[in-house]
């Protein structure tokens, strides 16, 4: 659509089924380099964070993003304040647990679109029946193949289906949403490793003749007369 406010209607789905399970797959791939790319560093601090855990608790997700930026353990009153109300809670302290004690109604343009339906939120396009049951095993398969060894991502990040029923895990809160730590666990007293991250440098994790990714838009001019008949879209909910 070319917009981040815009999602294409079913029809257009329907029509473009091919290359959505194409896409998809292709994203699976490309989400386990990703990710295993900066997993498997050692070399400089880096903080993970879910999506999820920032829908059920932003204040203590944002604690956790201050700490590790500014290595200030416990963090000054001030700023504490500060990131309560931005989230909207008065409650939580840097030592909560992702208990969905935080809000993000104060947060303006930045408030997520489905912020005040936090389950909604979480796994929304598996609710939404574009990935059928032979899609979702495969891209299983793919995450399986494409993680290192001995490591499923998609466990790792509590993400797998079939063996801890995502989403609704994240839902329930229950045992089995893995804990996610920094890769490079920063506690007071540690010093941060020194390496140098170079950006746009080194083979790229999509091979040149990738039909997604930038590719995309080549597709979609050609398909939509360079987006002057663009497809029929609806606002995303």
């Amino acid at each position: 659509t070319n917009t981040h406010t815009e999602t294409i209607t079913d029809e257009v789905y329907a029509m473009l089924n091919d290359k959505f399970v194409g896409l998809v797959e292709n994203e699976m791939a490309m989400w386990i380099r990703f990710h295993r790319y900066w997993l498997e560093r050692d070399d400089i601090p880096i903080l993970v964070l879910r999506f999820e855990d920032l829908i059920r608790d932003p204040t203590s997700q944002m604690y956790r993003v201050l700490e590790f930026l500014s290595d200030l353990y416990p963090l000054p009153n001030e700023w504490c304040q500060s990131v309560q109300q931005s989230c909207g809670s008065s409650t939580s302290s840097p030592s909560s647990s992702a208990s969905g004690t935080g809000g993000t109604a104060l947060l303006g343009s930045y408030r997520p679109r489905t912020a005040t339906s936090k389950k909604g939120s979480i796994g929304k396009s598996l609710a939404k029946g574009r990935y059928s049951d032979d899609l979702v095993q495969k891209l299983h398969d793919i995450a399986k193949k494409e993680s290192s060894a001995g490591t499923n991502l998609l466990e790792h990040f509590g993400y797998d289906i079939f063996q801890q029923n995502f989403p609704s895990n994240f839902e329930e809160g229950g045992k089995s949403i893995p804990e996610i730590h920094s890769v490079c666990p920063l506690t007071a007293g540690n010093t941060k490793p020194k390496g140098i991250v170079k950006i746009n440098s080194g083979p790229e994790l999509r091979s040149p003749n990738n039909p997604y990714g930038r590719a995309m838009t080549k597709w979609r001019h050609g398909l939509t007369n360079n987006d002057k008949n663009p497809f029929p879209t609806v606002p995303r909910s």
